[in-house]
């Protein structure tokens, strides 16, 4: 066998040994990786998995119970508490909370915290917190965590929010999420049928029976419609200049612009300081006074620039509004018989949708009127 041959049996063996070591130790490191993140400590799993086995099979969590019990005899009072415990709003007004204390966030999710795992601290809250129905006007909230501080916290932290939602509660603005859709699918309602008031008066104007008044509104409504399309061809020159990146100096030429508040008068400075730049005979320490004007100046002007064009859209929103609630008021002044006559599919649909929206805010007032009766008497209480 020749000398080449030798070498490359030796090189081959060589490389073969250090490919087995490195798959022998790849397999070593996977597993380890498998044990780090199914092994029960809270320092290196996700947490969530562990936090859904019963509290018998592991004595790895700290937990702290809490007691909710109602003295309401209505058999839902328990239930619409058990909703909001559950909501997905009291479990961010609670991250809310915790987030306003780094040390009472950190010591709660520090446990969690992974370069290789995603954490959603919704996901994590709702994990470690778990109700029990206990009877008909009971439940056990327990409050786990990777030790008895991290539990006390969160529990004192839920004590503390659900209180203070209780006494925030009001029909404007509900606690109770069966509450809030309601709420929400009534406004919904509203802006339809806002809109459809809207055709419907639309429809019927230039009725021989309209009265002075809604004549003199709807002439209102036609000034405020010039208004409209002239501040909106003001917006549509400035998006232009932007857009094209034409000289920025040619918003100052915008009327809305010009006469803002202090546009005109920091302008005339700038030019005023621009040409004493242009002396030659300035000495170096004046010409760097001037510069340090003229930027501070430029820097002005452009605040009062966006300024003005966001005044401008806040006038144009505003004129919108106007308009639209002159429009609602020339509808109210429409008869129910003019609209008996004209049923027209506008006018058919807007009676439709009043109906169902009759008959959704009396189910919301006769529920909000329970959740009231039912809200005030539950205790909420750490477990002896």
């Amino acid at each position: 066998m020749q000398t080449w041959h030798c070498v490359a049996l030796i090189l081959l063996s060589i490389g073969v040994y250090f490919y087995a070591s490195y798959i022998k130790e790849v397999d070593q490191h996977s597993q380890k990786s498998v044990n780090l993140i199914t092994e029960q400590t809270p320092t290196e799993s996700t947490g969530i998995e562990i936090l859904t086995q019963d509290k018998n099979t592991t004595t790895v969590w700290a937990e702290v119970v809490l007691w909710m019990q109602t003295s309401s005899e209505k058999e839902v009072a328990i239930r619409f508490h058990e909703e909001i415990l559950e909501s997905k709003g009291l479990l961010q007004n609670l991250l809310e909370e915790l987030n306003k204390s780094p040390m009472a966030s950190s010591i709660i999710f520090a446990p969690f915290i992974s370069d290789m795992l995603e954490t959603n601290q919704l996901d994590i809250l709702s994990s470690l917190i778990s109700l029990h129905p206990v009877s008909g006007n009971s439940i056990k909230i327990i409050c786990k965590g990777h030790s008895e501080q991290s539990a006390k916290i969160l529990s004192d932290a839920v004590q503390n929010i659900y209180n203070r939602l209780i006494l925030n509660d009001s029909p404007n603005k509900p606690l109770l999420p069966r509450l809030q859709q309601k709420l929400s699918k009534l406004e919904e309602l509203e802006g339809q049928i806002d809109q459809l008031k809207i055709l419907v008066q639309e429809e019927m104007q230039n009725s021989p029976s309209e009265s002075i008044e809604v004549m003199a509104m709807r002439s209102e409504i036609m000034q405020l419609d010039q208004d409209i399309k002239d501040k909106k061809g003001y917006l549509i020159r400035i998006e232009e200049i932007y857009s094209d990146q034409k000289n920025p100096a040619e918003l100052l030429d915008i009327p809305p612009i010009r006469d803002f508040d202090k546009v005109t008068h920091i302008d005339t400075i700038l030019k005023q300081l621009k040409n004493m730049l242009s002396d030659q005979t300035l000495n170096e320490f004046t010409r760097e006074e001037v510069q340090k004007n003229i930027k501070a100046n430029s820097l002005n002007l452009e605040k009062q620039v966006i300024s003005a064009i966001e005044f401008l859209k806040e006038e144009v929103s505003g004129l919108l509004s106007e308009k639209k609630a002159l429009q609602k008021a020339i509808f109210d002044q429409i008869s129910e018989t003019e609209m008996a006559i004209k049923r027209s599919p506008n006018v058919l649909r807007l009676d439709d949708l009043r109906q169902l929206q009759a008959v959704l805010k009396k189910e919301y007032e006769d529920e909000n009127l329970l959740w009231i009766a039912c809200k005030s008497s539950y205790s909420l209480f750490v477990a002896p």
